[in-house]
């Protein structure tokens, strides 16, 4: 045997000859028998005469379902790739460079054509498929940005590609280029 308890309103009750100014919730034990699941009566207010039944196992069913629904929107963003070895990260120069000039490429949707003054590097091309975020290239000119300068260099259909600017988000949707708070001069390395 086991035992719930069944929550009535006690609105149909004369609330005021016991000194209740509201309707409350009233706690009853009702018994069932056997292994089913508990349930919970609830009369719904203003006497509508409606009962609710929900039984701990479909509530324990929608529990499930929303943490389903949850680790399904979190698996919607991109895994981490493999780990890197420190030594391996170390390889990489990371640079500021100043856009000398930025066009887009007449044969591509995606790709912008980057001329940066890398300071005493002299300047590169570097080819970036952030199109999507820049719809006007001439206003990254003159800005600084964050760069891979010992990537080897890229022959692409357009031209070759001398290294990489890094961009943060999804092209289009939101970002931008990496770039530091203030002025570090082209050719300046970050760690």
């Amino acid at each position: 045997w086991s035992h719930s308890f069944m929550a009535l309103s006690t609105s149909s009750l004369d609330s005021s000859a016991w000194g209740m100014g509201a309707a409350r919730p009233l706690y009853l034990p009702s018994f069932t028998s056997g292994y089913s699941s508990a349930r919970a009566a609830k009369v719904k207010p203003a006497g509508s005469g409606e009962v609710a039944h929900e039984s701990r196992a479909s509530k324990n069913k929608a529990a499930r379902a929303e943490q389903k629904a949850e680790a399904a929107s979190a698996s919607t963003a991109p895994a981490l790739k493999p780990e890197v070895a420190f030594a391996d990260f170390e390889k990489l120069d990371l640079r500021i460079g100043r856009v000398a000039a930025c066009e887009i490429v007449p044969k591509s949707a995606k790709l912008l054509k980057f001329d940066l003054d890398c300071g005493a590097f002299g300047h590169r091309t570097i080819f970036s498929g952030i199109r999507g975020a820049y719809p006007d290239p001439a206003a990254l000119v003159g800005k600084e940005v964050l760069f891979v300068a010992n990537l080897a260099p890229r022959k692409m259909s357009v031209g070759v590609s001398e290294g990489m600017i890094l961009f943060a988000g999804e092209p289009g949707a939101n970002g931008g280029v990496l770039a530091p708070l203030a002025a570090a001069g082209a050719g300046t390395p970050a760690t």
